[in-house]
């Protein structure tokens, strides 16, 4: 299935957008902050930020494992509280039963993806 297919089956995901992400945006936007800033912040002179930690360690390489919609559930929840975001944690329950419902799975086959180079 092609990301730009239009019969990709993104209503579930267009509605939970449209209907639970977006009114928590305009709620904070009411408060003079956004989850999705519509544009540039004229006041910023950069959005370049430098790193203060320049080695990189193997766990910032790692995702974290969530083998199940109910492990996604509890980090995005973890996460989100932790970064002082009560309205979105409270989506988190949503959030993990997209991925679940949406997650695509493919049947190996004979044909070789166009994207992988083969060696002979």
């Amino acid at each position: 299935m092609s990301s730009t297919d239009a019969k990709r089956g993104d209503g579930p995901l267009r509605e939970f957008f449209f209907r639970r992400a977006l009114p928590r945006d305009a709620a904070r936007r009411e408060k003079g902050e956004a989850f999705f800033p519509r544009h540039p912040d004229p006041a910023a002179t950069s959005y370049f930020l430098p790193r203060g930690k320049r080695t990189v360690e193997p766990r910032y390489l790692e995702a974290p494992e969530c083998p199940d919609g109910e492990a996604l559930e509890a980090r995005l929840y973890q996460m989100w509280t932790a970064q002082g975001h009560p309205e979105l944690a409270e989506l988190a329950g949503d959030v993990a039963r997209l991925a679940v419902e949406l997650a695509r799975t493919e049947e190996p086959g004979e044909e070789v993806s166009p994207f992988i180079y083969v060696m002979f």
